[in-house]
Order: structure tokens, then sequence, then C-alpha cells
């Protein structure tokens, strides 16, 4: 039988100033109701972008003057 995973976990996180600045900013940016709502979002994204990525998709960022820019993303795990 499968393990039930609960509807929601607390999780406490210890984050250096700068990043927690980094969050507060998305969250105006992006108008979130909180912080979890942008950690919710920012892991979707995340876990798109990886998933396109792995069929060998190319992510492209489109500037308004039709400059294009491939986007790299850095990976899930840092290799020595």
């Amino acid at each position: 039988m499968a393990e039930k995973i609960p509807d929601k976990v607390r999780i406490n996180l210890e984050l250096p100033g700068k990043l927690k600045e980094r969050i507060d900013h998305v969250k105006e940016l992006s108008e979130a109701e909180s912080v979890s709502e942008v950690l919710r979002w920012s892991l979707a994204v995340y876990e798109y972008l990886w998933s396109e990525k792995s069929k060998s998709s190319e992510i492209v960022i489109r500037k308004k003057n039709g400059k294009e820019t491939v986007l790299e993303l850095l990976p899930m795990v840092l290799q020595k």
C-alpha cells in the first residue's frame, strides 16, 4: 500500500538575508500573496524548464528588439 502524502507540510528554512530579500522582491513583482506562493510558482517554472530541457528543447528569451538569447539552466546537482 502506498504511503499517504499529507496535503500540507510545514518546512522551516534558514536562508541568507540577501536571498530572503530576493524572494520578497519577486513577491512584490509578481503580486503574489505570500512567500509560499512565490516558492510554489518558482518550483513549478523551474520544474517545467528542466522537463523541457530533458526533451532536448531549447529555451529562448526573445527581447522586444528581436534579439534572442538561449537560457542556460543552472544544474540541479553541481558536479565537482
